[in-house]
């Protein structure tokens, strides 16, 4: 009608975003709290900017700050305590295509975040990080915060603050990172300005926002004008004529002038609030870091075959060690992300997958620490496909916080354990099976999670296509515990065939019903259907804390006793699709060794001369330790006598001050004797050195002494 061509008119209540649709719930926030603002602010850029809310994840990690996913209508990933940048660091470099932002106050930040702060303006990943400066740890009730300034009195610091407080943007600014910013909360306009900058900015922007505490730090940051020096430059930001009117002090700053920022940087009169510096030539990691070639699991077939064809022997098998094994075996199990910090004995196997990871697509980060190779593997298993991380054990001690997020979020996450001889650093290149009690239990309250220990070398390559379809359909973090003599043990098996359909890589990033909640969980199993980012009406924040189905943070007690339930019946599950493993030798006898992990040849070598001295000798070898498979308890009854032989550490009974009130057993010796209530010997070393067949055979006939 009137010439008006109806079909391509925009149908506002299907195709536009409004402020309504990026706010979750109303914020908990004290009243005249900074955080107010900066939330508005955001609000509007994507409103502005018409952000699908599916292709935008918020990343936060503790304080007042970190709420911010669970105020926004978006994707979020409220995490652990300093973790955010690794986290979304993950993400991005998994899904390009989502829009990254990181809400952080000062302690996650210039704290116990400061590592991964600077690695991630190195990194230059294409996101915006909205760090909230107030001074103080205002969550934790009034505690001195990096930032705070000289003589600040804090519960923390009763008689004031006595060291100088810590400059973000010189720090920020000697990174010369692409794009470095600050902001006060108290002037909405600018905010907005600086952060829908940031937005249209390639790269890391670290925007500083300048936030008062209504609590707690009311008196030193205040929002005088005559305290304020408003940068200003047809490349900067964009005031309005009334607030430069406002603000007396003024200063043009072309954001390309480092130096120039340096010296607003230092500046102790007045605080510079606008864009102090942007470079818009610095890659991004992850363009960097873009794959050579599709990850496609026809590619990733052919690299693999590439690769058995010249490990083949002439009759047709494959001669490996077990480090190439690990590596072509998490190739094999389709995971496109691995995550890692140099350790050894682990390296070895590092190295090899960095020959070969890229050619096929695959991702291999090199974190600065474990705790940041653990978070970024984390945010891109979050983001898609499981992501695996490699370490040995100094490094999964450290691991230990993400592996607990990763069952209480339940986010697929495979961790390869090298184990070496410890504790603390140890003999770096020597064997142990020490990290037994650690993978099982290592973690702060109840996080379940599965630990398997490949047997051999063919093992290795399978293990790690098991691990990936476990973590997966369980939604659960799953450990693997090779050791150091593994790793380097070269052996021939037969050419395994490579699956595609293992491989296959497609997200299904279908919409998922609006409201339907993240954890919907199994009465039966614990288990639950996964939404990943990028669905359509799926959004929603995973957090660290304790949550209920809707993954809303709660103390209820019959909520936290669900939630606990349900990720426990989630192993019981798995453990219900195990088999028994077999018995070597006859199903019952005088003496039964049970052995897990790498020692299996030594065993099976000495139970096999021992049968054939006439011995009633059997052996049980154990691949998964958690969850144990069922049927074990039997088979443990039908021997006289039953002996943990692994490679760790267990009292001598023989020495004067043990008895059987302080005896310290073998690690699968403590745990067998507590599930099954049976009377477990240890035979077992720490030493470093691999067993060897003739010393568990001369075991053997001390053990069968013991009987007469």
């Amino acid at each position: 009608m009137f010439g008006v061509n109806l079909d391509r008119m925009i149908h506002v209540d299907e195709d536009y975003y409004s402020l309504e649709d990026y706010l979750r719930q109303k914020p908990k926030w004290c009243p005249g709290c900074g955080d107010h603002a900066v939330l508005t602010a955001i609000q509007k850029v994507m409103r502005d900017e018409q952000l699908a809310p599916e292709n935008v994840v918020f990343v936060s990690g503790a304080g007042c700050a970190s709420q911010f996913p669970l105020y926004v209508k978006t994707y979020g990933f409220h995490g652990l305590h300093g973790r955010g940048f690794p986290i979304a660091e993950g993400i991005k470099i998994r899904r390009p295509d989502l829009h990254v932002f990181v809400a952080m106050g000062d302690m996650d930040t210039f704290s116990i975040g400061a590592g991964h702060w600077i690695h991630a303006m190195r990194y230059n990943m294409d996101m915006v990080a909205l760090i909230h400066d107030n001074h103080i740890y205002g969550e934790i009730k009034t505690e001195a915060s990096p930032t705070a300034p000289t003589g600040l009195v804090t519960d923390s610091t009763p008689h004031g603050m006595k060291l100088p407080p810590l400059n973000p943007l010189a720090i920020a600014l000697s990174n010369r990172p692409s794009f470095v910013a600050q902001v006060a909360e108290w002037m909405p306009a600018v905010l907005y300005d600086v952060i829908r900058q940031a937005y249209h900015h390639k790269g890391f922007s670290f925007i500083r926002i300048l936030q008062r505490c209504a609590r707690f730090s009311q008196e030193h940051l205040n929002p005088d004008p005559n305290r304020l020096l408003l940068l200003t430059h047809p490349d900067g930001i964009h005031p309005d004529p009334a607030l430069k009117r406002i603000l007396k002090h003024q200063q043009e700053h072309n954001p390309r002038d480092l130096t120039g920022a340096f010296e607003l940087a230092y500046r102790t009169d007045l605080i510079p609030i606008g864009i102090l510096y942007q470079d818009k030539t610095q890659p991004c990691y992850e363009d960097l870091m873009a794959p050579q070639d599709t990850f496609t699991p026809q590619r990733i077939r052919e690299g693999i075959e590439a690769e058995f064809d010249r490990f083949q022997t002439e009759d047709g098998l494959l001669e490996l060690k077990g480090s190439e094994a690990l590596a072509l075996g998490l190739m094999a199990s389709g995971m496109e992300v691995c995550a890692v910090y140099p350790i050894r004995p682990a390296t070895s196997t590092v190295q090899y997958l960095a020959r070969v990871y890229e050619n096929v697509g695959g991702v291999l980060h090199q974190a600065e620490d474990e705790i940041a190779a653990c978070s970024f593997a984390l945010g891109a298993s979050y983001a898609g496909k499981c992501a695996a991380t490699i370490t040995s054990s100094p490094g999964m001690l450290l691991k230990s916080e993400g592996i607990a997020l990763a069952s209480m979020a339940e986010i697929p996450l495979v961790v390869v354990d090298v184990q070496r001889a410890g504790p603390s650093v140890g003999m770096p290149i020597k064997v142990e099976q020490g990290d037994l009690m650690l993978s099982i239990y290592g973690g702060n309250g109840d996080s379940p999670r599965v630990v398997i220990a490949p047997t051999s070398v063919e093992d290795c390559y399978y293990t790690l296509i098991e691990a990936r379809q476990i973590a997966e359909k369980f939604r659960l973090p799953v450990i693997v515990l090779p050791d150091a003599d593994l790793v380097k043990t070269k052996a021939t098996f037969a050419r395994p065939v490579v699956s595609e359909a293992v491989l296959e890589t497609k997200l299904d990033l279908r919409p998922v019903e609006t409201g339907q909640k993240p954890y919907l969980w199994d009465a039966q199993t614990g288990l639950s259907p996964r939404i990943l980012p990028g669905q359509p009406g799926g959004m929603h924040t995973v957090t660290a804390m304790t949550h209920d189905q809707a993954s809303e943070m709660t103390v209820k007690p019959k909520v936290v006793a669900e939630s606990l339930r349900a990720r426990s019946l989630k192993l019981a599950a798995f453990q219900h699709t195990l088999k028994t493993p077999p018995v070597t030798g006859e199903p019952e006898g005088d003496l039964l060794l049970v052995g897990w992990g790498s020692t299996q040849a030594a065993i099976a070598d000495a139970v096999k001369q021992a049968q054939a001295d006439g011995l009633k000798v059997s052996a049980l070898h154990l691949k998964f330790i958690q969850p144990l498979p069922g049927g074990i308890g039997e088979i443990l009854t039908r021997f006289k006598r039953v002996v943990a032989v692994e490679l760790n550490y267990s009292d001598d009974p023989e020495d004067e001050l043990i008895n059987a009130q302080n005896r310290r057993f073998s690690s699968l010796a403590v745990l067998l004797r507590a599930r099954y209530l049976i009377d477990i010997e240890s035979w077992s070393s720490a030493t470093g050195m691999a067993f060897k067949a003739k010393d568990i055979r001369k075991m053997i006939d001390e053990q069968i002494d013991h009987l007469k």
